[in-house]
Parts: C-alpha cells; structure tokens; sequence
C-alpha cells in the first residue's frame, strides 16, 4: 500500500493531474512547434550579427503555463538537442549556441511559470512574465560575462569581437560594456516581446490551457454521487 502511494505522489509530481501518455504526447507538440520557430531566426538591427531574433521560447512559454516548469524545460531540452545536427557556419563550435538558447530560455521561462504556478489568472500571468524578464536579463549579464564571451574569445579573439561590437557602437570597447549596451537590451527585447504577446492573448491562451486536450485522470472516474445513488436505491429495495 505504502508503494502504490508512493508511486502515486511520483506520479503526480511528475505530470500533475494529467494522464502520462497525454501529458508527453503535448509536451512533444510543443516540442516540436519550438523546434520549427528556432529554424526562423533573423538579425535585429543596431545589434551585432551573433544575436539572432527568434520566436522558439513562446511555445515552450506556453507549455510552461499550461503543464508545469517541467514541461517547458523539456520543451526547451529538445529542441536544443535537435538542432545540435543543424549545420552551422565556419568557425562556430557545435553546440554553444544551444547551451546558451537552452540557459537563457529556462532563465526566462521557469521563474514565470513558478509565479503562474501560484496565481493561475492575468495577474499573475503578468507578474511572472516581469519576473521571468529580470531573471533573464540577470542570468545573461552573468553567463555571458562569465562563460559565453570568454569561450567566444578562446575561440577567436577578444579584438574581434570588441571590433565587430564598436563598429555598431563605439562605447562597447569591453566585454562588459558589450554584455550592458547589446546583450542585455537583446534579452530584454526578445522577453518584452514573448510577454507582450502572452498578456494580449492571455484570454485565448487562457483556453487552451483550460482545453488543451489532456483529459485529467479524475475524468476517468465514475463521478462518487452514481455510488451513492445506487447505495440508496439498494437500501430501498432491502
């Protein structure tokens, strides 16, 4: 007895109140929805060519709302893995881009969901999208400063990157200086737009969490009011 609860509470803690085929099965259509957005990226102009805008956090946004911080993690994992075998452009180490998609898009996503997680309304739903905007921009201040733009600088050199960055803007003649003026207004840009959208489409998201056709287990249940009424009738009948 004290397996099968045991087993249960994993259960619940893992997919929620959702059945496990039907809970994977959704996780994977927005797996694959954010794997196809992250093909369509495009530079932004005013900042350099490595920051390319792209739509692939929304789905997984999404799944994070709807399923849980789990959900959009995994969402987030799989599509990194997929397009490990993308080809990328000379000189550029497979992988890196996806460590860095993978870490920004989690730093985004997981403190909105959590917030959401507390608050299942509009409020809510705003209060974790703002959360979810500064812990992004605060994650990239550090990864970048710390790890993306160091492995950048063994791969090429500190002068270029330096040099690509002060062509756009003189003043960025630092790594610091480029994390302030064009990385950070970059995850700033791509949150604000991912939250814009979210909160002004909050109403038919709001159904699709409510209906997105993952029946809960508890549907499968004979509603408890069928037993009693044929307890009753039985009664009479004795």
């Amino acid at each position: 007895m004290e397996n099968a609860t045991t087993k249960k509470g994993f259960k619940e803690a893992v997919f929620g109140k959702f059945t496990p085929a039907r809970y994977l099965t959704t996780v994977a259509v927005f797996a694959a929805m954010s794997t196809a957005l992250r093909f369509w990226e495009f530079p932004i102009p005013l900042f350099p060519g490595f920051l390319q805008f792209d739509f692939s956090d929304f789905p997984a946004l999404i799944a994070t709302f709807s399923l849980g911080p789990g959900a959009g993690i995994i969402v987030e994992l799989v599509k990194n893995l997929f397009h490990l075998f993308r080809p990328v452009g000379p000189g550029v180490p497979v992988g890196l881009g996806e460590l860095a998609d993978f870490v920004m898009g989690c730093a985004f996503i997981v403190p909105a969901g959590l917030v959401y997680k507390l608050s299942r309304n509009r409020k809510g739903a705003l209060i974790g999208l703002g959360v979810g905007t500064g812990t992004r921009i605060l994650v990239g201040i550090v990864w970048n400063s710390v790890v993306m733009l160091p492995l950048f600088a063994l791969l090429w050199s500190e002068e270029a990157i330096i040099r690509t960055c002060s062509a756009i803007l003189p003043w960025a003649n630092s790594f610091f200086r480029i994390v302030l003026v064009f990385i950070s207004p970059f995850n700033l840009l791509k949150a604000v737009v991912f939250s814009v959208i979210a909160f002004f489409s909050y109403r038919g998201i709001s159904f699709l969490i409510k209906n997105i056709g993952i029946k809960k287990k508890e549907d499968n249940k004979v509603p408890e009011e069928v037993f009693d009424t044929a307890e009753s009738e039985r009664k009479k009948d004795n």
